[in-house]
């Protein structure tokens, strides 16, 4: 009838902030097409993936854990070998320096 208010069904809710790992890796599963096992969410939580004290996971902040994980991953990937360089030529031109007889600041 118009003006009623909706009634309750008996599916059973999720709350996205409070999820057991299960429950994440198969509501995650069913959002990206990608298979999500309760393994691969355990193992980030034992690399570190943030949860709440009850060991439920928060899909916002493992998320955000996921981004910082691989925005450090390519970071590190791309400016290991860039800071190498340049630590190495800016190493080299003290050496030179001191070599020439010039100060070491």
């Amino acid at each position: 009838m118009p003006g009623d208010l909706p009634t309750q069904t008996n599916r059973p809710t999720l709350n996205p902030t409070a999820l057991p790992v299960a429950d994440a890796a198969r509501l995650l599963s069913a959002a990206s097409g990608q298979r999500v096992t309760a393994e691969m969410i355990q193992a980030d939580v034992d690399a570190g993936a943030p949860t709440n004290a009850d060991g439920t996971i928060n899909l916002v902040h493992y998320g955000a854990w996921l981004v910082r994980q691989a925005s450090d991953s390519r970071l590190q990937a791309s400016g290991v070998q860039e800071l190498h360089a340049r630590n190495s030529c800016s190493l080299r031109s003290e050496a030179c320096s001191l070599r020439a007889g010039g100060s070491h600041d």
